[in-house]
């Protein structure tokens, strides 16, 4: 159950460490030279999402830990975390995915293009040649593990050859609108697909989300959830969410020329709940997009932004209202003005709060979800 007072969780703000962790002891590397985690956990894969097939997100790719001697490894045992081509030599991905490898331990990543199964040898492969991060004025890196929740996570691997795949282009200034409010985006990866597992899925996994009202994260968050550089997303029904894993992998919206990269995942609830928010880092926003706009057509020659394309009419839904407080008539008045509607009603011994007064919801204020959704709630006794 989400209750207002107490939806502040802890925090994970690196998605994908964990796995860098698991593939580089996997690989007998010693671990003082592993990109460790910083101290929270990972936590980001496709929770309640459908099997995919890369052909339906050709730029979507796979890093793995490659290293001396460990091509006969599964890639599946060596992923750690996903990323976009948005040159055919280059991957955005998220920071914190390779933030803490080493110089000569960013060349054992290799980037997998175009495999739907991890764990077969289908599609083309290239070795990470080079780093880039954004940079402040002091030549320090803008993302930092040690925030519990990152800004600037946002990275590109320069590879050692182009990939016969078609790149994914970020929504440009015309195309803004993809990121307000309301847009129902999809996110991909082969993370853990129920939460508790470490291990990720075999098969490439995709889940829609909705780009939800910043208050939504910025409660769950407090102010260490920036706007300028993130952006809140969740499940339209509250049963979708990135997880362990998804790190570092697109969220995409659709336009009528096609699909564009609007965000890359970044961090989440650390028990995966579908009905709390994540984070991604808003690589499309004028921010991040001009550094890497700027960085791709010095690395690769090409222009990496978009532009021109419709953005289609936003769908209606829905917003759960502050429900927290009220009788439960109150409350189902509430959510009949706002489109939904009133789900099971469950005693709470527990909490806070008058008795006969709402204490807890199964979605929190501010989520989009379809109209007509039932929502459950929890009554102080």
């Amino acid at each position: 159950m989400v209750a207002t007072a107490h939806s502040a969780r802890v925090r994970a703000a690196s998605l994908g460490c964990g796995f860098v962790l698991l593939a580089v002891l996997a690989m007998g590397i010693d671990r003082s030279q592993a990109a460790h985690p910083p101290g929270n956990g990972a936590e980001a894969s496709m929770i309640n999402g459908k099997n995919a097939k890369a052909a339906e997100f050709p730029w979507q790719v796979a890093l793995v830990v490659g290293g001396p001697g460990s091509r006969s490894r599964s890639a599946r045992k060596r992923y750690f975390c996903s990323g976009s081509l948005i040159a055919r030599d280059l991957v955005i991905t998220a920071a914190h995915c390779v933030a803490e490898f080493s110089q000569r331990q960013i060349g054992w990543i290799e980037a997998i293009a175009g495999r739907t199964w991890l764990s077969n040898k289908s599609g083309s492969s290239a070795f990470v040649k080079s780093r880039l991060m954004p940079r402040n004025r002091n030549n320090r890196f803008k993302y930092s593990s040690s925030k519990s929740s990152p800004a600037w996570d946002v990275a590109l691997l320069k590879l050692k050859r182009r990939l016969p795949v078609e790149p994914i282009e970020l929504a440009g200034d015309s195309e803004a609108d993809l990121l307000s409010t309301g847009t129902l985006v999809k996110a991909s990866g082969w993370g853990v697909a129920k939460p508790g597992n470490r291990i990720g899925t075999n098969n490439l996994r995709v889940a829609n989300q909705v780009i939800l009202p910043d208050p939504v994260c910025r409660r769950d968050n407090g102010r260490s959830y920036q706007p300028k550089t993130m952006i809140c997303i969740g499940g339209p029904s509250g049963n979708t969410s990135t997880c362990f894993g998804d790190s570092g992998g697109p969220m995409i919206a659709q336009l009528d020329v096609g699909w564009r990269l609007i965000g890359v995942t970044s961090f989440g609830d650390p028990y995966c709940s579908p009905n709390l928010p994540s984070v991604d880092a808003r690589v499309a926003g004028r921010a991040i997009r001009a550094w890497v706009r700027e960085r791709t057509m010095r690395a690769s020659g090409v222009d990496p932004v978009g532009f021109g394309g419709v953005v289609p009419q936003k769908r209606t839904w829905c917003r759960v209202p502050n429900l927290i407080g009220r009788t439960v008539g109150q409350a189902r008045a509430a959510l009949s003005r706002a489109g939904c509607r009133l789900g099971r009603t469950r005693a709470d011994f527990y909490g806070y709060g008058r008795r006969g007064r709402v204490s807890a919801s199964s979605l929190p204020q501010g989520w989009l979800t379809p109209p007509g959704k039932r929502i459950r709630l929890w009554v102080n006794r």
